[in-house]
């Protein structure tokens, strides 16, 4: 009688390593570059994120990807998108710039790459439950003894205990899919069914910053509801997913949310203070409060406005001055972004050569529909 033997699962290559790296970051929203992957021989750790030369790269030790076959087999791809993205959280937050000597911030870094890590394998569509991130840290952990040291890593022990919950939360109440369903439900304009998903997601005690900024995003889409018909013809710079519009509002409370989105807002500055999409919104929410020239001060909190405004950040310096009725301030701002090719610029300047006046234009006291202690 012939015996059969099952061949071992074949380790992933580099190049489908990287298509997993390529997958994930397309859920960060940040137009940062991506780290280049670098096979290094004899690693005391399984992986670690560093930095040359202003580029990010993933050090990736090269007895890995044997190990992770032998140990999860068919899911392999799985373990490989939990561990690269818990490197990108490294990468896209900025981490590691310069040298760490408070190994207190070392451990609070590496607790935040699991969470948001975990969520973001997840909405790339690799998901994984409890039993597998427990039996991937148990392997890694194992393995690599030496390298896991308490001043730069938590125990085994501490990660499943902080992150195995929330593993378990993600994967059961299907957090991922909701919040795929919220992104369908804004991309047809359909307000209402996109905030109660993402307010779903909010209420289980969850506070990725890309959840805190989306539902803000909606807040801020429904309260353009309240401005007169010239104001919302312009653009504005809303960042969910690079698209916005929405319809319903019925139980919305534009001054309770408007609260509300402020201090979601914050919230992800103080999460991840390289997120443009925050401080784009934070100051959108400004400019429908009215609070002008606030503007440019929250602008220019965001490191890589330091030396240049986006196309994003001047479209909203241009509508600040133009409801400040100053058109001629305003004006230029617009014609160099047509020129620039932005289409959000173009769209605002055909429309102020349209609509506005050469006069001074009278827009109504937006502020006092939100604020009614403004005056």
């Amino acid at each position: 009688m012939a015996s059969f033997s099952w061949a071992q699962e074949a380790p992933l290559d580099p190049a489908q390593i990287a298509a997993i790296q390529h997958t994930l970051i397309g859920q960060f929203m940040q137009r940062e570059s991506k780290p280049v992957l670098k096979f290094v021989s004899d690693q005391k750790v399984p992986l670690y994120y560093t930095e040359s030369v202003g580029k990010g790269i993933i050090c990736i030790d090269e007895a890995l990807p044997s190990l992770i076959a032998k140990n999860f087999e068919t899911k392999q791809e799985r373990v490989w998108a939990f561990l690269l993205a818990h490197e990108l959280v490294h990468h896209f937050f900025h981490h590691f710039q310069g040298e760490i000597s408070n190994p207190v911030s070392a451990l609070g870094f590496e607790e935040q790459a699991d969470r948001e890590g975990i969520f973001i394998a997840h909405l790339a569509g690799y998901r994984f439950d409890e039993e597998l991130f427990s039996r991937i840290l148990e392997i890694l952990y194992a393995h690599y003894a030496q390298g896991f040291n308490p001043e730069s890593y938590p125990s085994q022990e501490q990660r499943v205990a902080q992150a195995g919950s929330l593993v378990r939360m993600i994967y059961e109440k299907r957090l991922d899919e909701v919040f795929h369903v919220g992104r369908f439900f804004y991309a047809l304009s359909e307000w209402r069914p996109a905030r109660a998903c993402l307010e779903f997601i909010y209420g289980q005690r969850y506070r990725s910053y890309l959840i805190l900024n989306n539902l803000a995003a909606v807040y801020l889409q429904e309260a353009l509801k309240i401005q007169d018909f010239k104001k919302r013809l312009f653009r504005l710079p809303i960042s969910f997913e690079r698209k916005a519009s929405l319809r319903d509002m019925d139980d919305f409370d534009v001054k309770e949310k408007m609260a509300q989105a402020a201090d979601l807002l914050n919230e992800v500055i103080k999460i991840n203070p390289h997120f443009e999409a925050a401080y784009l919104n934070l100051a959108t929410l400004q400019l429908l409060e009215g609070r002008y020239l606030s503007i440019k001060e929250t602008l220019l909190r965001y490191p890589g406005y330091q030396t240049q405004f986006s196309a994003e950040a001047n479209i909203l310096l241009g509508l600040a001055l133009l409801y400040q009725d100053k058109l001629e301030e305003a004006k230029p701002i617009f014609r160099q972004l047509a020129d620039g090719g932005d289409r959000r610029g173009l769209f605002n300047w055909i429309l102020l050569q349209k609509f506005v006046p050469p006069a001074k234009p009278s827009w109504p006291p937006l502020r006092r529909l939100i604020n009614p202690n403004a005056r």
